[in-house]
């Protein structure tokens, strides 16, 4: 059955691949704060920097465009220390410090500009 595939590869996962274990399991807290992300930035921008609907397009639309050089670096990254694990922590990371550099300097309106 299903399920039981899934529970024993995940057992064995565990048990025989730690890297791979861990990558998967940074993988799934990333991508749940990335989807929160994503819902929280655009109330922000519309709510507190007044940003119409076009604009918080063009944000997006260059979140999406940067993404292409950004897993160019992740793969190099990930090939050059020969773990993805490696990789994944310093996209977490890089994550991290943008999006907090963001909230502390995008406070009104005014800043949006500059």
């Amino acid at each position: 059955c299903g399920i039981q595939k899934v529970c024993k590869t995940a057992s064995q996962i565990s048990s025989d691949f730690e890297d791979l274990k861990w990558l998967l399991l940074s993988i799934v807290f990333a991508e749940s704060g990335m989807s929160a992300l994503i819902t929280i930035s655009t109330t922000y921008m519309t709510q507190v920097l007044n940003m119409s609907s076009s604009e918080i397009g063009v944000v997006f639309f260059t979140v999406i465009i940067m993404g292409v050089p950004g897993s160019k670096f992740g793969a190099w990254i990930g090939r050059k220390f020969r773990s993805p694990l490696v990789s994944a922590k310093l996209g977490n990371l890089f994550f991290i410090l943008f999006t907090t550099a963001a909230s502390i300097y995008l406070r009104s309106p005014n800043d949006k500009k500059t």
